[in-house]
């Protein structure tokens, strides 16, 4: 999520990836537009500024979604953050529910962030009767793309962790630079004509 401004310094609304409105008319508009430029799959999420939507609104929203992508070429991933956001008192029971009534409206999958435990993954695989997706890296200890398959996971996303681990090597080459003035942080490091010849120059 993230809250952009205006030229002129005023800020409007966030701006989320539970369909990038508030509505579902306009969770639908946000799925037709990307519908019409070609894009063929899309998550919806039912939680924005760290809360969960009620289960009736954030049905509604993944039904307005279908709605505006009928057939099988859009891959509707509904995402439900009962673990990953919290507040609810059971959350496996809720994401079972949410999951159960995407399914009916819809969705094609099922997207369930922020689960820490083995066990309950492999619960919810099989309490869930849709591909269940889950995140690698996101969670402490990390679960990694491995052993989700091996509990019968389908879909296994990294989220930001490539991003993470980027930014982790940028600021540790600048400290290196900062603190000792050394280049040790090129150890391995792709060519100049390496990188131009990936690139396709």
């Amino acid at each position: 999520m993230f809250h952009p401004y205006f030229k002129n310094g005023t800020k409007p609304r966030a701006i989320h990836e539970a369909g990038y409105g508030d509505t579902p008319a306009e969770v639908g508009a946000t799925v037709a537009r990307a519908v019409s430029l070609g894009i063929v799959g899309g998550n919806i999420e039912d939680a924005a500024d760290g809360r969960l939507f009620d289960i009736e609104t954030a049905t509604a929203r993944l039904a307005a979604a279908r709605g505006a992508a009928s057939g099988d070429r859009f891959v509707l991933n509904a995402r439900t953050d009962a673990f990953f956001v919290g507040g609810v008192d059971d959350p496996f029971a809720e994401t079972v529910e949410r999951a159960r009534r995407y399914l009916e409206v819809g969705a094609d999958c099922i997207f369930v962030p922020g689960v820490r435990d083995l066990d309950t993954i492999r619960r919810l695989v099989d309490e869930i009767a849709a591909p269940v997706n889950m995140v690698a890296g996101l969670t402490a200890p990390v679960i990694d793309a491995r052993t989700l398959f091996s509990l019968g996971v389908k879909r296994v996303s990294v989220g930001g962790s490539i991003a993470r681990a980027s930014f982790d090597t940028v600021e540790r080459a600048g400290r290196e630079l900062l603190e000792h003035g050394t280049l040790g942080f090129l150890d391995g490091a792709v060519s100049y004509a390496g990188l131009q010849q990936r690139l396709g120059a």
